[in-house]
This record gives C-alpha cells, sequence and structure tokens, in this order.
C-alpha cells in the first residue's frame, strides 16, 4: 500500500513537471527519494548518524543527479542537447560575405558568454544539492542529540517528529529538483523542434 502510493506520488509529480514523456523515468527518481529518506531517517535511531549527514554521500548522490540528467538530455535530444550551452546565436546573419564577416566577433561573443554561463549553471547544480542536504541533515541530527542530552523525555519526542518531517521534506526537495533538472534537460530540444514546426509550417 505504501509502495503503491510513493509510485502513484512520483508519477503524478514526473508528469506535472516533465510530461507524460518523464514516466520512464520514474524508478530513477524514486530511487533517490527512497534511498535518501532510508539515509534521513537512519539518523533518528539512537546511536546512528545519518548517511546524508556526511558530505561524500550526498556528493556523491548530487552527482549521480547531474550526470542523470545529461545523460537523459543526451539521450533525448541526442548531440543537440549540447546546442544550448552556446545560446541561442549559433549561426551568421544572411547576407554579403562583409556583412557575415563583420558579425563573427559578435557572435564569438555570445557564444563564450553564453557557454561560460551554462556551465556555471550546471557546476552550480550539483555543489547546491550537496549541500543542502547535508547541512540540513547534519543540523537536524545535532540538534535532536543536544535536546536528548538535556532531557529524555517530552521534548526529544518532539524533536523526532520534526526530525521525520525534516527528513520526508529534504528527500522530496533533492528529488523534486532532479525531476527539474530533467526537465529542463528535456525541454530545450522539445523547444527547438516546435519552433522548427511552427517555422515550416508558417511557410
Amino acid at each position: 500500500m505504501l509502495a503503491e502510493l510513493l509510485v502513484q506520488l512520483m508519477v503524478s509529480l514526473s508528469d506535472q513537471i516533465i510530461g507524460k514523456q518523464g514516466r520512464r523515468y520514474v524508478p530513477y527518481f524514486g530511487t533517490f527519494f527512497i534511498f535518501i529518506l532510508l539515509s534521513n531517517l537512519l539518523g533518528l535511531l539512537p546511536g546512528f548518524a545519518p548517511p546524508t549527514g556526511n558530505l561524500n554521500t550526498t556528493l556523491g548522490l548530487a552527482l549521480c543527479s547531474f550526470v542523470g540528467y545529461n545523460v537523459i538530455g543526451v539521450r533525448e535530444q541526442g548531440m543537440a542537447y549540447f546546442k544550448h550551452f552556446v545560446g541561442p546565436m549559433t549561426n551568421l546573419p544572411g547576407g554579403t560575405i562583409v556583412s557575415k564577416l563583420a558579425f563573427v566577433p559578435v557572435l564569438l561573443i555570445s557564444v563564450v558568454f553564453f557557454l561560460i554561463l551554462e556551465l556555471f549553471s550546471h557546476i552550480f547544480r550539483p555543489v547546491s544539492l550537496s549541500l543542502r542536504l547535508f547541512g540540513n541533515m547534519m543540523g537536524d541530527h545535532e540538534v535532536i542529540g543536544a535536546f536528548i542530552s538535556l532531557t529524555k523525555v517530552v521534548i526529544p519526542v518532539a524533536f523526532y517528529a520534526l526530525g521525520t518531517l525534516v527528513s520526508v521534506i529534504q528527500a522530496f526537495v533533492f528529488t523534486l529538483l532532479s525531476m527539474i533538472y530533467v526537465a529542463l534537460a528535456i525541454s530545450h530540444g522539445h523547444d527547438e523542434e516546435q519552433g522548427h514546426d511552427a517555422h515550416q509550417s508558417h511557410h
């Protein structure tokens, strides 16, 4: 019953963010959610530290997400996936040879600018994913440990409940962001195809 609800949640979320074509990647997203949730909840057991409270673990998960959405982007679009890294301006405008040559510096500046911008954006994603999860889970574990050492009744129960909520939310946020990255990786190609189709139908 719980597994069925989880699958329905992942499918519904994927449909809203990516669309029907994202259903093939539901097991990928579900794996992230289950692994992170169980790792987070493990930190609530006395004597255990959450694996996600270790930066090596969260960085590994973030790199899996990073590699995953790029692989999916290439799988969906082929080598055309890398076009968005150089921006919308990839061709010289029509006209005489002189006008084309005069436009070359503008084209080069545009390509270099968008390439640097996109590279920084993509590199920041795994850094952000790993630090967010690591910081939240390490902080949550430290807070629970501190209050348990002060008192053994009532207050720790409230913080265990809060810790459970934080564990679920952090697993959900990581999975949600991974879905958004996949949606962005897929959408570039679909937007270009729709624009090309609209251009052809106009003519």
